[in-house]
């Protein structure tokens, strides 16, 4: 599981729209 700032940069890509779909099932 990745640690909170790992999520919280995930979170913020995720939110600018640049996730990849692999790292969309990580949050």
């Amino acid at each position: 599981m990745a640690s909170n700032e790992d999520q919280n940069e995930l979170l913020l890509r995720y939110l600018d729209g640049s996730l990849d779909p692999s790292d969309q099932a990580m949050v």
